[in-house]
C-alpha cells in the first residue's frame, strides 16, 4: 500500500469518526429535557455504556446499551439512538469494545439557597463508568464528556 493511499484512508477515518461525533452531540444538545430539571439543583453524572462486537470487515453489532444511574433512561428516552452509530471507525483491530459516552449536567438558579458541593471525585467516577471492577482500558473507547449547564435563574 502507498504513503497516499495510507493517508487517505486515514483521511476517510478521521471525517467518518468526526461526522459519528458531530451526530451524537446533535443528539445529546437536542435532547437535553431542561423542563424536566427546573425545580431542582445538583449535578447529575452518568453514562451511557455501548457494546460492540466486529463481526465481519467494516461490519458490527452493538450487543447492548447501558447506564450506570437510571435516571440517564429517564432523562434521554430516546438512547437506542446509540444503535445507529457507525462505530466502524472506531473500533481499529478491536473484535469487541465498549464506547462510554459520559453525560454532566449542571442545574442550577442563583436565586435557590446554595447547593451542596459535588464531590467531583463521585461525578468523574460516575460520568466515565468508572465504577466497574476491573477496568479493561484496551477495549474502551471514550468520548469526549457531554457537559451542560442549565441557569435557571434565566431561562424559566
Amino acid at each position: 500500500m502507498s504513503i497516499m493511499s495510507i493517508e487517505a484512508t486515514v483521511a476517510q477515518t478521521v471525517e467518518l469518526r468526526e461526522n459519528e461525533i458531530k451526530k451524537i452531540e446533535k443528539y445529546f444538545n437536542d435532547n437535553t429535557p431542561w423542563e424536566k430539571l427546573k425545580d431542582t439543583s445538583q449535578v447529575y453524572a452518568f453514562a451511557f455504556k455501548v457494546n460492540v462486537s466486529k463481526i465481519a470487515k467494516n461490519k458490527i453489532k452493538v450487543s447492548s446499551i447501558e447506564s450506570n444511574d437510571s435516571i440517564a433512561y429517564k432523562l434521554y428516552p430516546g438512547y437506542l439512538f446509540l444503535k445507529s452509530v457507525n462505530y466502524s471507525p472506531f473500533m481499529d483491530d478491536r473484535a469487541s469494545c465498549s464506547f462510554i459516552f459520559p453525560v454532566i449536567l449542571d442545574v442550577w438558579n442563583e436565586k435557590w439557597p446554595e447547593k451542596r458541593a459535588p464531590r467531583y471525585d463521585e461525578v468523574v467516577a460516575a460520568a466515565f463508568y468508572l465504577t466497574e471492577q476491573p477496568l479493561d482500558m484496551e477495549q474502551r473507547v471514550y468520548f469526549k464528556p457531554h457537559m451542560l449547564r442549565l441557569d435557571l435563574g434565566t431561562r424559566y
